[in-house]
């Protein structure tokens, strides 16, 4: 892992920068990058839905047919359901992302632990406790907060990411080789 990211360096300062940056752009304008990230996701849902719904009828006589079908019609419902009541659809999100914080705060300090033989493994450890305290967050202020909360952490997110990229990239010059065996 760490020969990847010293091979890596440069693709990953930049990547961190990107990061950052929409994490800094979705915090300024947090409403909208709520509703931004609401409508997104319906439309994903609801484009997977007619795909799978073309693929579905182009093997119409297929063993599995109507379990495939009646998915391809949940896609459509959901994605439409999001695109019609937006509001609903912030709410349901927001329940589903403090419960991908409570899984990524954990994944993203098990792996700060993993680079401990790094300089900059604490920013991982950092950026999986923010993770955890924004799901505490949304919790504690359910649900008055649903309609900014999204697109906020989901910014911050985004900016302790970036910078947790960037300063791993940028703390790892030189590996030495008796860490890589």
């Amino acid at each position: 892992m760490l020969e990847s990211i010293q091979k890596n360096r440069t693709l990953l300062i930049i990547e961190g920068f990107l990061f950052a940056l929409l994490g800094i752009i979705a915090i300024a304008l947090p409403g909208i990058s709520t509703l931004s990230t609401e409508l997104f996701i319906g439309w994903l849902i609801l484009l997977g839905g007619v795909i799978q719904t073309y693929r579905t009828f182009q093997s119409y006589r297929e063993k599995g047919f109507w379990a495939s079908f009646v998915v391809s019609l949940m896609y459509l419902l959901f994605g439409i359901l999001l695109l019609i009541d937006p509001s609903a659809g912030v709410i349901s999100l927001t329940i589903l992302l403090m419960l991908f914080f409570i899984f990524e705060g954990v994944a993203k300090i098990i792996m700060g632990f993993q680079l401990k033989s790094t300089n900059s493994w604490i920013w991982f450890i950092f950026s999986g406790a923010l993770s955890l305290m924004m799901a505490g967050i949304i919790w504690m202020g359910w649900p008055e907060t649903a309609f900014w909360v999204l697109g906020l952490l989901v910014g911050i997110n985004l900016l302790f990411f970036g910078l947790s990229l960037t300063f791993l990239a940028l703390g790892i010059t030189k590996i030495d080789q008796e860490q890589l065996k």
